[in-house]
């Protein structure tokens, strides 16, 4: 069964762009459902190396994959999701068949699972997509040995390339280390994406408050609840993240040497401080919605104290206008508006009305009303 969710918000497609399978109740677990294929065909590229040695190529299938010798170093990273080479994978290296569930079945919590002769772990990418309207969540899976790095992604590897630059042009450290530090690479890498990510929403959180300083529609009110739910999303994810790396720097496995536990901790605090940011920028956008509704009460007092000193000016001469218009007979009696006869009658209303609209309007002067 295939769930797509996409939510639609000012025209466009936001937050939530991500595909969600997952078995129908009571299924047998640890079972691939036939055709679920997703996205291109799957490429899968075979990175061996050693201190002396390098060789990188494309396979067809995890089948291919040879056995390690000497001191050799394999990261076969697996791009898009396939039944069959999914299945394949699970039976070449013995991978338990709920691990290759849950690598099919994306939207799974970022956690790691202790096997005896590997590591299983789950990450979130997040990343802005091409419009750099949305954030884009994609899970990403490794499966480390002791000499052998599995990566699984959705689509196509994009946010590794730097980590295989580096292995191809042999910069640092990372071919005489073993395969729990390309672990430790990616793991950072996915890790990273945040900073960038958390940056741009940042600068909408600063643009839209301008906007809403100077003029707040309901337009701004909507981006700002669709920063909300992205913030929420990174916030629902980075918290087990924290967790997962956290316990990968106390795992006593023979996968990950101790060597890799002050890199393990420099991550650690990537994901603390990206925490920080998140609840941070959390507050922020609360903070938004507050001076949103206070910026439109401000402008709605604007407009009803304008409104007011209209009709406080109005009441007066529509006073004097209505005197006037009763038109009483003069002829009848003294009383009866001799006014109505004068020469200069009509002049003489219209200045003292006019004398009565400025004094009203210095008076509001004087009293700051203006």
């Amino acid at each position: 069964m295939t769930e797509s969710t996409k939510e639609t918000k000012e025209g466009h497609d936001v937050a939530s762009l991500f595909v969600k399978r997952f078995n129908a109740p009571g299924s047998q677990p640890g079972v691939l459902i036939e055709g679920e294929e997703q996205g291109a065909k799957p490429r899968l590229t075979l990175t061996t190396y050693a201190p002396d040695s390098f060789d990188e190529r494309e396979i067809e299938s995890p089948d291919q994959v040879p056995d390690l010798k000497g001191e050799q170093v394999q990261w076969l990273g697996v791009e898009g999701h396939n039944v069959e080479v999914l299945r394949a994978l699970g039976e070449r290296f013995r991978v338990h068949p709920l691990v290759i569930e849950d690598i099919h079945h994306v939207g799974q919590r970022p956690k790691i699972e202790v096997f005896e002769d590997h590591l299983f772990i789950t990450l979130d990418l997040f990343t802005l997509s091409e419009s750099r309207d949305d954030v884009v969540k994609e899970q990403v899976n490794l499966l480390l040995f002791e000499r052998r790095i599995i990566s699984v992604l959705e689509g196509r590897e994009r946010v590794f390339g730097p980590v295989r630059e580096r292995l191809r042009k042999q910069h640092g450290r990372i071919r005489a280390e073993g395969a729990d530090y390309i672990a430790y690479a990616l793991i950072d890498t996915v890790v990273d994406h945040f900073f960038p990510l958390l940056e741009a929403l940042g600068e909408r959180i600063s643009a839209i408050e301008d906007a809403v300083l100077e003029a707040p529609t309901q337009v701004h009110l909507a981006r700002i609840h669709k920063l909300r739910r992205d913030l929420v999303r990174l916030r629902r994810s980075a918290w087990p993240l924290r967790e997962m790396v956290t316990q990968l720097v106390r795992s006593n496995t023979a996968v990950v040497s101790e060597s890799m536990e002050p890199f393990l901790r420099d991550v650690r605090d990537h994901t603390v401080q990206t925490l920080e940011l998140i609840e941070t920028y959390l507050e922020m956008t609360a903070g938004l919605t507050e001076l949103y509704m206070s910026s439109l009460s401000n402008r709605m007092n604007e407009v009803m104290k304008v409104l007011t000193l209209i009709s406080t000016i109005f009441i007066p001469l529509s006073f004097v206008a209505g005197v006037y218009g009763m038109n009483f007979d003069g002829d009848a009696s003294p009383w009866n508006m001799p006014e109505l006869r004068w020469y200069l009658g009509y002049p003489v209303v219209l200045t003292v009305m006019a004398s009565m609209t400025a004094g009203l309007l210095l008076y509001f002067r004087h009293r700051r009303w203006l």
